[in-house]
């Protein structure tokens, strides 16, 4: 009881101190009340500044939890497609209630929604459309027809599973990105970007998904791609095209490793 009388008697000096040294600086001495009021200045600076760090921090949370879940997730579905896969084989049917579990388990839809035939229509219809307003339409031409198949534009095809589990995976691709970027406006900040780079540095691009990786490498790999990218290096629609095909920031990350 006396330890906690002590602390507020200290707190209450404190406040007084604080009310009346602004009033007594004017009348005894004018430079006291400059040093009270650099200090509260440098105060609410170092607020600010601590403010913006942790903000900062937020955004790196975000574009680490993308990073993670998808190669959590990739290393799930994997498995998953090891274990049975004929469900590549085609081609999809949300009649199929093994089709609609898995797209159900990889989308985290709601267990009623996967035993319902049609509300899983109308929620992967949904997920159709949210993937069109994040991509604002800007699709390769796959990930188009693959758009217009779940929100019934056009028919499935043997090909439609695999598309689906690709365009989730770019999607995710796509909010590591946004993150990424504002992380590095953030280190490129000439008041706290130091410390950002410091306490919250980037984050790494994702690794591919085993499906997205076979795919590329029956396309010619690292070598066919850095060959064209290489080339095309200061053109900004054919970096656009490539990572609309692998997904965002892929261009930018195998140049990196070709000097100029």
């Amino acid at each position: 009881m006396a330890r906690s009388k002590m602390h507020k008697d200290a707190f209450a000096h404190r406040v007084l101190i604080r009310k009346e040294v602004p009033r007594q600086c004017f009348h005894r001495r004018p430079e006291a009340c400059e040093d009270f009021l650099k200090d509260a200045a440098n105060e609410a600076e170092e607020k600010e500044y601590a403010k913006r760090l942790e903000s900062i921090r937020g955004t790196r949370d975000k574009a680490v939890a993308a990073k993670d879940f998808i190669e959590v997730d990739n290393e799930a579905i994997g498995r998953r497609l090891a274990d049975n896969p004929k469900l590549l084989l085609g081609p999809f049917s949300e009649k199929v209630l093994e089709h609609r579990r898995f797209i159900g388990d990889m989308l985290k839809m709601p267990s009623k929604v996967v035993q319902d035939t049609d509300a899983f229509k109308v929620e992967l219809r949904e997920y159709g459309l949210k993937l069109n307003d994040a991509f604002k339409g800007n699709f390769s031409d796959k990930d188009q027809k693959t758009v217009n198949q779940i929100t019934g534009v056009e028919k499935y095809t043997r090909d439609t599973l695999k598309n689906v589990i690709e365009l989730r995976e770019k999607h995710k691709l796509l909010e590591w990105q946004n993150e990424r970027q504002k992380l590095r406006e953030a280190h490129a900040d000439p008041v706290v970007g130091k410390s950002a780079q410091k306490f919250h540095p980037d984050v790494a691009i994702p690794k591919m998904s085993t499906l997205m990786r076979e795919r590329f490498e029956k396309e010619g790999g690292e070598a066919a791609a850095l060959a064209f990218l290489t080339k095309n290096r200061d053109n900004p629609k054919a970096l656009a095209a490539f990572d609309r095909e692998w997904g965002a920031g892929r261009a930018e990350d195998l140049l990196s490793k070709v000097p100029k």
